[in-house]
């Protein structure tokens, strides 16, 4: 009888440690509740950036001067996600453009909005689930966010025609978005760009504990593992960018920063050998998204000529 009862509270204890620990894996790692009144003019600080601290916010100031309109749609779960619209002629190409981790989309793709508008072209600027404007609390790191790409394709298509041609672009958590989304059915779908990507949910989050947060791996992985399935509803494991892109029928151009150690050039790499048509563009010397501003004309000609080439 009392082996029974040891067995039971050490049964007990170990089921509260495990499901403690999905609960911290997850609410560190997935869960997220958006500021609004701090996220715009909330850029990346350190030693990394702030040698570019006024440049990212000027950016930042033209892009929020641009007219737009707010647009809304329902995603493929029911959660009401949120975008602004930039039109400037709807027979043009347009870019549908993705934020990163607990980023907001006018501040985080502000030199790619610019860019875009300068061809003469439109632009859906969206927040993902969890972001900005949408709703939800879940961030999954690609594996739900790359039907919301798929989403709001068929909105710009079944708003402006069947002809209109279309470019999926994100950084960081929204390039590896635009990169899982890449073998979807995207109607007139003709490009892909990433900036600053990883290759894997597993491999990012993993590599953040163990060497941002310096958890040990036998607690990290399981924690998130766990945290995920029973909390955010989905599997870490179940898309990795490689699997994606290797179906992928567009070009794709990924541009990544030497110098990036969030995210290393190497899983670009990775991704660019798994593609048939991936061209990667090394901004030497930058850190984790910000080539734009490294090397400003190596970064806008990339785009330019990948733009001619998805177009041509």
């Amino acid at each position: 009888m009392v082996a029974i009862i040891i067995v039971s509270v050490v049964l007990s204890l170990l089921l509260l440690f495990f499901l403690g620990g999905a609960i911290v894996g997850y609410i560190f790692t997935f869960y997220h509740k958006p500021d609004l009144d701090k996220q715009t003019y909330n850029v990346l600080t350190g030693e990394q950036y702030d040698d570019y601290h006024d440049e990212l916010v000027a950016v930042i100031v033209k892009a929020v001067e641009i007219p737009f309109e707010r647009v809304t749609i329902k995603s493929h779960d029911g959660l009401t996600l949120a975008g602004r619209l930039y039109v400037q002629d709807a027979t043009k190409p347009f870019h549908l453009q993705i934020n990163g981790y607990k980023g907001y989309s006018v501040r985080d793709f502000a030199s790619g909005l610019l860019l875009a508008l300068n061809e003469g072209h439109n632009v859906l600027l969206v927040d993902q689930r969890a972001h900005g404007y949408s709703s939800g609390h879940t961030i999954s790191f690609g594996i739900k966010e790359r039907d919301d790409v798929l989403s709001w394709s068929k909105y710009i298509v079944e708003r402006f025609g069947d002809e209109v041609k279309i470019f999926i672009e994100g950084i960081s958590m929204g390039a590896t978005t635009v990169l899982m989304a890449s073998n979807l059915e995207i109607p007139n779908l003709v490009g892909v760009i990433a900036d600053s990507p990883y290759n894997s949910v597993k491999e990012i989050t993993y590599r953040v504990a163990k060497y941002y947060l310096k958890i040990p791996a036998f607690i990290a992985h399981p924690a998130i593992y766990w945290g995920a399935i029973l909390f955010g509803h989905f599997n870490i494991n179940q898309f990795t960018c490689e699997d994606c892109v290797k179906d992928c029928k567009v070009p794709i151009l990924i541009i990544h920063g030497t110098a990036d150690k969030l995210a290393p050039i190497e899983m670009s790499k990775s991704i660019q050998s798994a593609g048939n048509d991936v061209t990667l563009v090394e901004i030497e010397g930058s850190v984790h998204g910000i080539g734009f501003f490294i090397d400003n004309k190596k970064y806008v000609d990339s785009v330019q000529q990948f733009f001619k080439k998805c177009l041509s």
